[in-house]
């Protein structure tokens, strides 16, 4: 996670958000393939067909933006970095599934962000900057929103399949459309509408499989 949060922030601000989080989302692909190789998931039908409508939209997003001829070399580099960060997040998503069957979702943030700080704090005496006072309230709310939605995700990941879960990554990409107009002014194309409805259809072509759950297990609860 350190290194996905090092490499797609970096690429995130050289590229509008949807763009970003539109490339971000050939992880849940990549993620299918290592929860059969290295979970010895079986993957079933329906979520090979979720996550190519996923990658679908996905495509129809990005040429349209690409189609602009309008990106610059730092978008160039944002769109690589991007991508590299989509393996390690891929490989985290198979990590989120193995520790969620053998611990509480509490004891899995502990040390997911502590890892976290043993990869930023090293640069911290070159980099680190004294926050201004107006924006500890912000944190606190960004601090509290990620906090759940590792606490939900690790939670999920203790009781269906990673196969069954995986697909609805996808869904964030909707948000990424509605904040990037919200709060940035950037315009829906058609394209990425057109997308996105796949990608809508991604998620309930998942929830229609019939995941195997997972046992029951007290360190889960």
């Amino acid at each position: 996670m350190g290194i996905v949060l090092l490499s797609f922030f970096w690429g995130l601000a050289r590229l509008p958000l949807a763009d970003g989080i539109g490339l971000s989302f050939v992880a849940p692909l990549f993620a299918l393939l290592l929860a059969a190789l290295l979970l010895g998931e079986r993957i079933q039908r329906q979520a090979i067909w979720a996550s190519l409508a996923g990658i679908a939209g996905v495509v129809i997003i990005m040429a349209g933006q690409f189609g602009q001829g309008n990106y610059t070399g730092d978008a160039l580099l944002g769109t690589v970095a991007v991508l590299a960060s989509t393996v390690f997040y891929a490989y985290n998503l198979i990590l989120s599934r193995r520790q969620a069957l053998v611990a509480k979702p509490v004891e899995i943030m502990l040390f997911q962000n502590l890892c976290v700080a043993a990869v930023l704090l090293p640069a911290a005496p070159w980099l680190a900057v004294a926050l201004p006072g107006n924006l500890w309230l912000p944190l606190a709310g960004v601090t509290a929103l990620s906090l759940s939605g590792q606490f939900l995700m690790s939670w999920s990941y203790a009781r269906a399949e990673a196969q069954y879960l995986i697909p609805t990554e996808y869904s964030a990409f909707i948000w990424a459309i509605v904040f990037g107009w919200l709060f940035f002014d950037e315009a829906a194309t058609w394209t990425t509408l057109a997308g996105a409805a796949l990608i809508v259809a991604s998620c309930l072509i998942a929830s229609r499989s019939n995941p195997k759950l997972a046992e029951p297990i007290e360190a889960a609860v």
